[in-house]
């Protein structure tokens, strides 16, 4: 569970945004790890989609490619450590 509420990263006035608060609790507390991993990786598409012009290079390719290689654990702390970026 999270440690800083939703409006600590994001602002709440937005709609969408207090929607999710409203939905899945300040905390995000009531999001089911399907949703969590599911959302994460729309945003993630998203934003490339949206915001990136170059593509993915290919380090980053040979990466995605490795993935199987990590557990649970090491797949979550990679993502935070990637979002904290």
């Amino acid at each position: 569970m999270a440690t800083k509420p939703i409006g600590f990263y994001c602002d709440t006035n937005n709609a969408l945004i207090s929607d999710i608060a409203e939905h899945y609790g300040e905390l995000l507390q009531n999001m089911n790890e399907s949703d969590q991993a599911w959302l994460i990786s729309e945003a993630a598409q998203h934003y490339l989609d949206t915001y990136c012009e170059n593509p993915p290079s290919q380090e980053a390719i040979a990466v995605v490619m490795r993935m199987k290689e990590l557990d649970q654990g090491q797949l979550g702390a990679l993502i935070q450590a990637l979002a904290s970026k």
